[in-house]
């Protein structure tokens, strides 16, 4: 939520327009979050129930809210990518798309290759854990990095007996490219824990 919140005001901040109350006569804006895991996943379902509700707020109610589901880990394919992108491209040529708001390093990256194609000069809002600077003109985000480290010391104030670390992942390649991170990360606590 706390997330979710301040990607909103990483979007009003972006553009004070794109959240500003238009006046009566002008058309609700138009906003499509991207995201890279599929409509089921913890993000997209807390994103789905609580962002569009932050964001009529703040646009007094007068929000068109779209959302769309990248799935990446289910299919990783170009071929698969590359037809998503001609889906969204038939979907939303029509559509005067106000901000595109991308939810992870998997959706930023999805827009930084299409954005041209999609939405052209439409502002985009990101969140993400890896990346230190704005990765495209007219674009606006906050960084989260995941601290396993901070994950792994809590787990021990909170279970003093601790000495087995597991850590679960998936078998993809982004799976492979978070574990990597994670064990960079734990390496030095090794000697304390077996991981």
């Amino acid at each position: 939520m706390r997330r979710l919140c301040a990607l909103a005001f990483a979007l009003a901040a972006f553009d004070p327009g794109v959240l500003a109350a238009p006046p009566m006569a002008t058309r609700q804006k138009q906003i499509l979050v991207l995201y890279s895991t599929r409509r089921d996943a913890q993000i997209a379902v807390v994103g789905e129930r609580e962002l569009p509700q932050i964001l009529d707020r703040g646009l007094d109610a007068r929000l068109d809210y779209y959302s769309e589901y990248i799935d990446r880990a289910r299919f990783p394919e170009a071929e698969y990518r590359a037809a998503l992108r001609d889906f969204l491209y038939l979907k939303y040529k029509d559509v005067p798309v106000d901000a595109v708001v991308a939810m992870s390093d998997i959706s930023l990256d999805f827009l930084a290759q299409n954005r041209d194609d999609l939405f052209v000069g439409t502002p985009v809002v990101f969140f993400t854990s890896a990346r230190t600077e704005r990765p495209f003109a007219n674009s606006a985000g906050f960084r989260s990095p995941t601290d396993y480290v901070g994950t792994l010391l809590l787990a021990a104030r909170l279970q003093p007996a601790l000495t087995h670390v597991f850590v679960v992942s998936g078998a993809g390649a982004d799976d492979r490219t978070v574990e990597v991170a994670v064990r960079t990360q734990l390496r030095p606590y090794e000697s304390k824990f077996r991981i």
